[in-house]
């Protein structure tokens, strides 16, 4: 059994756990964004850091671990162990220091991970590494078997999210499935995406393109306007009314950094048609987040 309890963007910033009989196994976690940086116990003492990758919200590179109660994670006696992902973002393998290869994991299509010793020989009913990083880069929790994915739980033994769809049937009529039920494919580190919006251009000619966010309800995109900022960008539920629009292919986990780039970005330079227009703004955004640059719909 265990208690969690969560801040106010949903983060799980404590974790107890029944040790003895007792609720007296705590864990604190510490976040940058929803990028966890650290693990201390109920006494405050650290016990695990994370470093992260840049390419993706669900990548770590190493951890670090307090092996000695000394209040630090950085002398010789602690651990540090690295992780190795696939494509689709699973750990396959932590590692040490001289490359040496201490745990595998392989996963079915829906994240079920069967974990093994270095070499294949044997397999083991949890991680000799205590390592919660699993399928997708998600938070399994041991006592449960379920991960956490920050604004639901997944349950990879059904193959299906445990709570319902924040944007309700946005995505489908499904409201539990997981990634579209093809796993392989595609991933969804939260459930959410933005989406790419067109209506008729407010001058009669040509398509207008922004952003949406369905969750946070708001949109950004370049207007005619031209400047330094993006204080002219935000678009409201009355810009969405009426226009058609589609999903970001992979914005699953790039939603701040393509609303933060159009925001501060969408209005550089001389707004000049085909040149400088709202179609280049969300080009130039897609790049800096690693997306695919091609908009789903065209100027005419």
């Amino acid at each position: 059994m265990a208690e969690y309890e969560y801040d106010a963007l949903g983060r799980r910033v404590e974790k107890k756990i029944i040790n003895s009989g007792d609720w007296d196994c705590t864990y604190r976690y510490y976040w940058d964004g929803w990028k966890m940086l650290e693990v201390r116990n109920g006494s405050d003492e650290v016990l695990k850091q994370y470093v992260w990758s840049l390419r993706y919200i669900d990548s770590p590179i190493l951890r670090d671990e307090n092996k000695n109660s000394d209040g630090d994670c950085t002398d010789g006696a602690d651990e540090r162990i690295y992780y190795v992902a696939d494509v689709n973002m699973n750990i396959t393998c932590l590692t040490n220091e001289n490359r040496g290869v201490l745990e595998r994991y392989t996963y079915d299509p829906y994240g079920n991970v069967t974990i093994y010793n270095a070499d294949y020989s044997s397999t083991r009913s949890t991680s000799s590494y205590d390592n919660p990083v699993l399928f997708a880069g998600y938070w399994r929790d041991v006592e449960t078997e379920i991960y956490h994915v920050r604004h639901r739980y997944y349950h990879a033994k059904v193959g299906r999210w445990v709570q319902r769809d924040a944007l309700e049937y946005a995505d489908g009529m499904h409201l539990y499935q997981y990634a579209g039920s093809n796993p392989i494919r595609y991933l969804d580190p939260d459930g959410l995406k933005i989406e790419i919006c067109k209506k008729p251009a407010d001058f009669g000619i040509g398509n207008h393109v922004f952003f949406w966010d369905p969750v946070k309800k708001k949109g950004c995109g370049r207007t005619a306007k031209s400047g330094s900022s993006g204080k002219d960008s935000a678009h409201t539920e009355k810009h969405r009314k009426g226009s058609v629009c589609k999903d970001v292919p992979g914005s699953d986990g790039h939603e701040k950094c393509l609303m933060d780039n159009c925001e501060q970005h969408a209005n550089d330079g001389i707004w000049l048609p085909v040149f400088n227009d709202c179609h280049n703004s969300l080009t130039r955004a897609l790049k800096k987040c690693g997306l695919c640059k091609d908009l789903p719909f065209g100027r005419l």
